[in-house]
């Protein structure tokens, strides 16, 4: 599975399967993880619900992702468009 931030990969979209988005609320995670470690938590954590909601819809990447950190909801967004692609010859 892609996630790419452009609003293209390498090879041929051949289908758009829809949006996708995801949200990780990480306010009542133990607080003794170290911020930086509990950021990159997060950012994992929404990219695999990301794919996971992709891989249902029957795509193979997600173009045109977004992300939206809210510190003060502690809380990481993301959206983007599930695709299928066709890898270059």
């Amino acid at each position: 599975m892609i996630l790419s931030t452009l609003d293209f990969v390498p090879g041929k979209v051949i289908e758009v399967k829809g949006i996708v988005h995801a949200c990780f609320i990480y306010s009542f995670i133990n607080r003794a993880i170290k911020k930086g470690d509990l950021d990159e938590y997060a950012y994992q954590e929404v990219d695999k619900r990301l794919k996971q909601k992709a891989e249902a819809l029957g795509a193979n990447a997600v173009i045109s992702v977004d992300y939206c950190h809210s510190f003060w909801a502690s809380k990481v967004l993301a959206h983007g468009t599930a695709v299928v692609v066709e890898p270059n010859e």
